[in-house]
């Protein structure tokens, strides 16, 4: 029987659908009780991980025994599992304490980064030690697209445009990076 219990929050490694992960996901979620009641638990999850977001190409689907409520990671998930720079999207469903489900979540997402495995075709936009302004030109493809990735690494901060126009709404950004 599904329950008036259902599941929010979703967040991968502690973000909102995170870009350009490259370590094993960490899944977490809160069960949200509508109906009052503090006494209710999960016992097992079934999480599911597609290539699509209508969830009709799922590539994991496991069911996991756990009392935890926070923060779950399944035993046979490995990085082997996903390709490098490709979306996902995942979702969970929790048997609750009283027997009942609380049907799947909204979907979460995220996407992985390059993952060490650089592409053969990939040119880095370098600076040198005097400039300031880093551009280059490369030519878009022939045949139409639905997305594109570009992944910055670079001490200090940044602010990317293309064609002119700025990308995104952020001034400045500043992304983690270990620098080692």
């Amino acid at each position: 029987m599904i329950s008036s219990t259902t599941i929010g929050e979703l967040t991968t490694n502690y973000l909102t659908n995170p870009l350009g992960i490259d370590i094993i996901p960490r899944f977490s979620w809160i069960l949200r009780e509508s109906d009052g009641s503090k006494d209710l638990h999960q016992v097992s999850y079934d999480l599911q991980i597609s290539s699509t977001e209508d969830f009709k190409n799922i590539l994991i689907d496991t069911t996991e025994n756990t009392k935890q409520n926070y923060l779950n990671t399944p035993t046979n998930l490995t990085m082997d599992m996903f390709k490098a720079s490709s979306d996902y999207f995942w979702r969970v469903s929790a048997k609750l304490s009283d027997g009942n489900s609380s049907g799947f979540s909204d979907p979460a997402s995220f996407s992985t980064g390059l993952m060490q495995k650089w592409p053969s075709t990939a040119t880095w936009i370098t600076g040198g030690i005097s400039n300031t302004l880093l551009r280059t030109i490369f030519p878009s493809p022939s045949v139409g697209f639905k997305q594109a990735k570009l992944f910055i690494s670079g001490i200090g901060y940044h602010e990317v445009y293309i064609n002119g126009e700025k990308v995104g709404d952020h001034k400045l950004d500043s992304p983690w990076s270990d620098n080692n």
